[in-house]
């Protein structure tokens, strides 16, 4: 064995790597023998190479053990040993002089003779062919592999791909190229614009492109290019994936289309391609592995995985989690990465993997697919499927239904803490001690009310309730009875018997007359025309007979009573009833009538006038003391009038609710050339004009037909929509307009067309033409379709108010009624006509009367308005419209607008944005204690910067990945935009200990763009430096990139059982830091807001926005951002309306003039500025 040995060492200290040297020269040496004078010190004197010449050791021959050995003369840190064997020797994997050269990469294990580099075993190249010196695999590669080396064992989409050339050639065809041959005839074209495409038949992932040229193309260009597209023959839309010199080694990508496009350089105008062979590395989307045989996870996102190991590329749809997304999420555990823990409220404790949704449904005062929603008022316990409908107002406790009145019930109740239990048959009223006395025992009686089913009463009682005993001289079912023949008119009061027996003439119990008198007939007479049936058109002309002395109730066919009293009170004239003045049998008479016990009559509805300016103290004292829900109760529920058309059959399909039918009187009868004349609609009078409004449902899909038509017959201009298609996972009304514009949809002999659709913030508008086939006649029909009424509950006043003013300020065109429809035409439908009918009426007169006008419309539809939370809606807008004018301003006129107000020459505290900022102050809101109750936890106090600027439990962003020790409460508010992304986190600026509640609610509420107005805390840094991490339990935040003009690039890496990491970016508003009281030049806010619009269309999630307080700098920059984006929408600027709505949620918002009259500056500028307007 001959050798010579170097050594070097690394000296390490302090991770500093210090000069390297040969420490084998400081050593001794030895060797097992000695062949002649080969002595062992040979393998460490200089010079250092292999050839024999220079010197080696040798030991002996024959021996069973060689060895040679170095001692070094202390503990040393040895980073590299190099040996040099002699010159026909070498390492495994080199080869040549000193051997130097690396076998060929492709040779079988990397196995090469030293001498000359050829591979010992073969290669993996065709036909065993490479050159020695670059490894290149000359003639092509074996099956199954791919790349100038043919290492790469990518499957060859090209081998089965469709090459084309243009133009076409066919001397050397375009397939000639993926032939698999690289030495072969090469693809061979030119042209003006020549090029080869490869059509891999799918759309594929693409790893690798190789391609072999041939003699023709030139190395002295720099202007190939190779594009990925989806697109045959056009690259314009396509990726670049190279672009340089002509290509010699793999062009690695990582990119998804079916065509590969090679485009050459043109030179001298033509362009040549020359193309032996093109190889395409990859597998089709979804595939992967030997062949692209093995299928990717279905969990993967976009179906897509590595192309060797089958691991998902982007990660795993929700719910799934490892390599290749083949595990669901622990138990306990959905979501995207298994990162969401499931709601504690579910009953069974674990939920459904991928939504979320409680596979057991909720634990006791929670609801919605998660358990994330508390009950709704007047739901309780297990997934709110119980109601509190026996406690007053209908508010009970959501987890167990204790009532929140616990002493009283509602009227048909027990008394007991959960008002759970209804009154026995036969009893109602409050703690159910009255009782009804109905004809039918099967129908009980209204257990609220009393009300008999039909109004009939048991024999001996009448009343509504069926509660009051007979008069002297009536008897039997409803009291109908007369006992006119018993003495002294007295009879017991349920058969009739007469007590003191009869008059002259008359014998019997009930003292009836004998037969054939003539008294006895003419009673027979009455008695059979009052039973006349009420066909149309029929009349009693020809039994004509003048009564007097009575007296009757002609509401009902089947129930009219004649009574003779001893006073002459009127006269009938019995030939002049007719089927006319008999109503359908189940209507009552509706005066002072109610349901609720008569609270409300006539004489005393002059008490609920309101003045208007006492229109807000009336709102804060009926809040105060439970006004609305009062007022609300003693209104009629329910059908109080006759409404046969909508409960028949053939009409019961029509009907969108099963009970919400239109009453008879009012009701639209559709007329011409329909089939059936039935609609769910009926006429509401105004206080000016009769039949001003039409109420009606959201059409059906077998009514949009009638709908139309009924549109038409009325020549209704104009239509209020204030309900979605589908809400809350229900379909709320079917679409009855075209779906784009310009495209006619046609319905019968109706052709519509959508000539405009404009979306605005709160509403979109559409105006439809309208055309009809029989009549040749077109019109315009404007429709206006309110989209922010919430789910549940009512929207803010302010959004509901401009959409008001944008339906009333179109005046164009208006000759018939104003068709306002919802879902069922009850309940929102009620709370708009309502605030038109009562706003106008109130700029007359002076005053406003709501109980009067929800009794108009009751009158004429069911349950016009439909909850206490709607009746409430109508005082806010009436305050809202009388009292906050319309401060919009068009786009196009703003900023003439704001030059005339600098102009005027008046006292400043006169000018239009003194005025403005004076009314927003009185009506800031102020949040009652109660409202803060997890800011003022005592774990939470210290977390809040400032003391007196707290968030609203109601608009709070909730933590949910919090770590030990922590809880849900972080000092910050939502403020939604108007787009769907468009809204806020505002905060402060993080304390030490909530610097990490900071990046939980910034990770949790998915937002990738933070601004800082001022500088974080010197304490509680949000990063480090660059190569410095900023570490908590459950977060990683380094610092990407720094100094940009904008601000810095951060990564947020959330550690769990898949990490997730997150690209945040920072802007820094330096104008705007600490010590810098002043407000920012309005052109540096401009640029500021620009930047972060272009960063958010890159982004998604909610913008955060820091200062120090979360209030003051902060407001202001959100307030201009949601102007700007409303102006957008709307083309129109609304400044004062914008802050009061972002006022509700933090009232310490702008809170000063200066601020409030720069936005009006900032806006002008903005728009002065065009170019920054149109990217806006």
């Amino acid at each position: 064995m001959q050798i010579q040995v170097i050594i070097t060492i690394v000296k390490i200290s302090s991770l500093i790597v210090a000069a390297q040297k040969n420490l084998a020269l400081e050593g001794t040496v030895s060797q097992s023998s000695t062949l002649r004078s080969y002595y062992a010190y040979l393998a460490i004197k200089e010079p250092v190479n292999n050839e024999w010449s220079g010197g080696c050791s040798h030991t002996a021959h024959y021996y069973r053990t060689a060895w040679w050995r170095l001692k070094l003369p202390k503990l040393v840190y040895v980073t590299n040993v190099k040996i040099y064997y002699r010159n026909d020797r070498c390492w495994k994997g080199t080869w040549g002089v000193n051997c130097l050269h690396p076998c060929p990469a492709n040779c079988i294990a990397n196995h090469c003779y030293p001498e000359n580099g050829s591979c010992v075993w073969g290669c993996d190249c065709l036909h065993d062919t490479c050159d020695m010196i670059t490894s290149i695999c000359t003639e092509g590669c074996k099956a199954g592999l791919i790349g100038q080396y043919c290492n790469n064992t990518n499957y060859n989409l090209a081998s089965n791909g469709i090459a084309t050339q243009t133009p076409s050639n066919a001397n050397h065809p375009a397939y000639m190229s993926v032939d698999g041959n690289r030495t072969g005839i090469c693809s061979m074209t030119f042209g003006s614009k020549s090029y080869l495409q490869v059509d891999t038949g799918y759309m594929s992932v693409i790893t690798m492109v190789y391609m072999t040229f041939g003699m023709s193309t030139p190395y002295n260009n720099s202007n190939y290019s190779v594009y990925c597209s989806n697109k045959s023959d056009s690259w314009n839309n396509g990726i670049e994936i190279y672009n340089g010199e002509r290509p010699t080694e793999d062009i690695y990508v990582t990119a998804v289309c079916r065509y590969i496009i090679y485009v050459p350089p043109i030179m001298k105008g033509t362009s040549v391609v020359d193309l032996c062979e093109i190889e395409i590395g990859g597998c089709p989307v979804g595939k992967y592995g030997v062949n692209c045989k093995m299928n990717c996870s279905a969990n993967c996102i976009s179906k897509s995985c590595d192309l060797y190991n089958g691991n998902c590329t982007y990660g795993c749809t929700d719910g799934w989690v490892n390599e290749r997304c083949n595990e669901t999420c622990s138990e306990g555990w959905f979501g995207k990465q298994c990162l969401h823990k499931c709601s504690p409220n579910c009953y069974l404790k674990f939920c459904d993997h991928v939504t979320g949704k409680c596979n057991g449904g909720c634990n006791n005062g929670w609801t919605d697919y998660n358990c994330s929603e508390e009950c709704n008022p007047g739901y309780f316990g297990r997934n709110c499927i119980q109601t509190c409908e026996g406690c007053i107002s209908e508010l009970c406790d959501r987890f167990y239904g204790t009532c929140n009145v616990t002493d009283k019930c509602k009227p048909g109740y027990k008394h007991d803490p959960n008002c759970s239990q209804s009154c026995d048959n036969s009893y109602y009223g409050d703690n159910c001690t009255e009782k009804c006395n109905c004809l039918s025992e099967s129908e009980p009686c209204d257990k609220s009310t009393g009300m008999c089913p039909d109004g009939k009463c048991n024999k001996g009682w009448s009343g509504n309730s069926c509660n009051e005993e007979c008069s002297e001289g009536y008897y039997g079912v409803n009291c109908f009875g007369y006992c006119n023949n018993c003495l002294n008119t007295s009879c017991e009061i349920y058969e009739g018997n007469c007590t003191y027996g009869c008059n002259f003439e008359f014998s019997g119990p009930q003292c009836k007359k004998a037969e054939g008198s003539a008294d006895h007939k003419s009673k027979e007479i009455i008695h059979t025309l009052m039973k006349v049936n009420n066909k149309i058109g029929s009349s009693l002309t020809n039994q004509c007979v003048m009564y007097e002395n009575v007296k009757g109730n002609f509401t009902s066919s089947e129930n009219i009573r004649l009574s003779f009293t001893e006073k002459h009170d009127r006269k009938i004239n019995i030939c002049e009833i007719s089927s006319y003045d008999l109503p359908d049998t189940e209507e009552e008479e509706e005066e002072n009538v109610n349901v609720y016990g008569n609270v409300i009559s006539d004489d005393d509805i002059c008490q609920y006038k309101i003045r208007i300016e006492d229109l807000a103290n009336v709102i804060i004292e009926k809040r105060h003391n439970k006004g609305f829900e009062k007022e609300y109760m003693m209104f009629p529920k329910g059908l109080i009038h006759a409404h046969i058309e909508g409960s028949k059959e053939e009409n019961k399909t029509k009907n969108r609710f099963l009970t919400t039918w239109p009453y008879d009187h009012s009701r639209v009868v559709l007329k011409g050339d329909t089939q059936y004349d039935y609609i769910n609609a009926n006429y509401i009078d105004s206080y000016h004009k009769e039949k001003a409004y039409i109420a009606t449902q959201g059409p059906k899909r077998r009514t949009v037909r009638d709908f139309w038509h009924m549109v038409w017959q009325e020549n209704v201009f104009k239509i209020v929509m204030v309900t979605q298609l589908e809400e809350d996972r229900k379909k709320k009304c079917d679409q009855y307009w075209p779906q784009t514009t310009n495209k006619p949809l046609i319905v019968d002999c109706y052709t519509l067309t959508m000539q405009v659709e404009k979306e605005h913030s709160e509403y979109v508008y559409r105006l439809i033409k309208v055309g009809h086939k029989t009549a040749k006649e077109q019109r315009k029909v404007h429709h206006y379709h309110f989209t922010q009424w919430p789910d549940h509950g009512v929207p803010d006043s302010t959004k509901l108010v401009n959409f008001y003013r944008a339906v009333k300020n179109n005046n164009r065109d208006q000759h018939g009624p104003l068709l306002v429809h919802c879902s069922a035409g009850i309940g929102r439908t009620g709370t708009f006509i309502a605030i038109d009918s009562l706003y106008e009426h109130g700029k007359s007169v002076g005053y406003v009367n709501i109980v009067e006008y929800v009794k108009i419309m009751r009158k004429d539809r069911l349950n016009m308005i439909q909850t206490v939370e709607q009746y409430e809606a109508v005082f806010e807008a009436l305050q809202e419209l009388f009292t906050v004018p319309d401060t919009s301003i068009p786009v196009k006129d703003f900023c003439r607008y704001v030059d005339e107000q600098d102009n005027k020459t008046i006292p400043q505290n006169q000018k239009v944005y003194r005025l403005d900022f004076q009314r927003l102050q009185s009506l800031r809101l102020s949040h009652s204690v109660d409202k803060y109750t997890s800011a003022r936890l005592k774990e939470n106090i210290s977390k809040n910067v400032v003391k007196d600027i707290l968030p609203s439990d109601n608009y709070r962003p909730y933590l949910m990945s919090f770590g030990k020790n922590k809880n849900d409460y972080i000092n910050a508010v939502i403020i939604p935009g108007y787009s769907s992304h468009g809204s806020f986190l505002v905060t402060q600026c993080p304390l030490k200990e909530t610097v990490v509640d900071f990046w939980t609610m910034v990770y949790d509420h998915d937002s990738s763009i933070v601004v800082l107005l001022d500088s974080p805390n010197e304490d509680a840094p949000l990063w480090l430096g660059k190569n410095k991490t900023l570490e908590f339990e459950n977060y990683n935040i380094d610092l990407d990139i720094d100094n940009t003009p904008e601000g810095v690039q951060l990564s947020l890496v959330h550690r769990g059982n898949q990490p997730d990491k997150r690209s945040i970016f920072v802007f820094s508003a330096k104008e705007f830091e600490i010590g810098n009281t002043s407000l920012p030049s309005t052109t540096n806010m401009n640029v500021l807001l620009q930047r972060v619009t272009e960063q958010r269309k890159q982004r998604t999630g909610p913008v955060t926005v820091v200062c120090r307080n979360g209030a003051t700098k902060s407001g202001l920059f959100v307030a201009l951002s949601l102007i700007l984006e409303k102006m957008k929408i709307d083309d129109q600027v609304d400044v004062f309306q914008v802050i009061r709505t972002i006022q509700l949620r933090r009232p310490e918002f702008l809170s000063n003039f200066d601020q409030y009259e720069y936005c009006y500056k900032c806006i002008k500028d903005f728009l002065e500025g065009d170019s920054v307007y149109a990217n806006l």
